[in-house]
């Protein structure tokens, strides 16, 4: 079975804080493995069911001012005996927060291959 992805994934390591909206005074931290324009990969986090509707709020290195954003878990595993993973699809996030984090990741991932092309010359 193949995936079919409609945007890139960068590959980031971005601390992050969840809540699910049916559960409002609950937050869990966790951190953010992957990201894309349309969603992300929280990993480390409590359980969540597919189609829970969930408040982030993520931290770029270097930049004191969070990101808000919401989203729908699209799907959710359970990656040891008290850690689960989840994929959570924006459901809303403003447009320049959702530049500001694609900005970074892109960053980085330029700076990444540049330092393997080098290593490799």
């Amino acid at each position: 079975m193949s995936e079919r992805r409609r945007f890139m994934r960068f590959d980031v390591v971005l601390d992050a804080l969840y809540g699910l909206l049916e559960k409002p005074s609950s937050r869990t931290k966790s951190y953010i493995s992957n990201l894309s324009k349309e969603g992300l990969k929280l990993e480390g986090g409590a359980a969540m069911t597919k189609g829970s509707l969930v408040e982030l709020e993520m931290s770029i290195p270097g930049d004191n001012m969070p990101i808000f954003a919401f989203g729908e878990v699209a799907w959710a595993e359970q990656a040891d005996n008290s850690k689960y993973n989840a994929g959570i699809k924006f459901t809303k996030i403003n447009n320049h927060d959702r530049v500001r984090l694609l900005d970074y990741v892109y960053d980085k991932w330029i700076k990444t291959k540049r330092k393997k092309k080098a290593e490799v010359n």
